[in-house]
């Protein structure tokens, strides 16, 4: 009895199916750039987890954040975001692992970098045309080695550096440079008027309070004479010091 060929698949058939499989397992195997939420933050390290719904248990990744060594973000746990994947290993430059990225196809949990993505449910901006700078401490800004530091603190801002210097240019407004302090002046230090010894007149509106001494013109307040003094009614000569 002749065997029964009608339950063969045919041979183009296999072979489509064989290369779709191969494809599908291929696509599987590239990154995935997936929504995300922290849930760890050392640095500008960050542990995710996916915010995706999936037959599979997605595990929790650490990974880079995005940005330059220069501009530190104030991450949080419970951040929102997105991670975006590379072609190849990254931990060479992440300092997550060592040695050198190579063309080996990574994983498609790895290589990943952590990218924080905006929401409507942001607090408002304080300028729409400005650069708004904020974190739940304040802002630290210094240079690299940090000498010179200014942190802006929610009830404080502190300067630490050796030399402040302002300068105030002229404009519709003021015809002169000009500098306002509104609230309270504290100083710990030395005043300093004009520069390279070459001083320059200055107004104080009074009242003015002075707890200690006071010098002018080499003379102080408080241990003074004067000179030609007469009674009656007349004026005394000036001060000799």
């Amino acid at each position: 009895m002749a065997a029964d060929n009608s339950q063969k698949v045919h041979l183009g058939l296999s072979l489509n199916n064989f290369a779709q499989g191969k494809a599908l397992e291929a696509i599987q195997q590239l990154g995935k750039a997936l929504p995300c939420s922290v849930v760890a933050v050392s640095g500008s390290i960050v542990t995710v987890s996916f915010e995706v719904q999936s037959n599979f248990t997605l595990p929790q990744v650490t990974c880079p954040m995005f940005g330059p060594e220069y501009i530190r973000y104030p991450t949080q746990i419970g951040d929102l975001g997105v991670v975006f994947p590379a072609d190849a290993y990254l931990g060479g430059i992440s300092g997550l692992g060592g040695g050198t990225a190579g063309l080996t196809l990574p994983s498609n949990l790895s290589a990943l970098v952590f990218f924080p993505i905006a929401s409507k449910n942001w607090s408002a901006t304080d300028d729409a045309n400005a650069v708004v700078i904020y974190g739940p401490n304040g802002v630290v800004l210094r240079d690299t080695g940090k000498t010179s530091k200014i942190v802006v603190a929610p009830s404080v801002i502190t300067t630490t550096t050796a030399t402040v210097t302002t300068t105030a240019t002229s404009g519709e407004t003021h015809t002169t440079p000009t500098f306002t302090i509104n609230g309270n002046l504290v100083i710990n230090g030395t005043i300093s008027q004009g520069s390279s010894g070459s001083g320059t007149s200055a107004s104080l509106i009074g009242p003015l309070v002075v707890t200690n001494n006071v010098t002018a013109g080499g003379i102080d307040l408080e241990t003074h004479k004067h000179t030609g003094v007469t009674t009656g009614g007349g004026t005394t000569g000036g001060p000799t010091g």
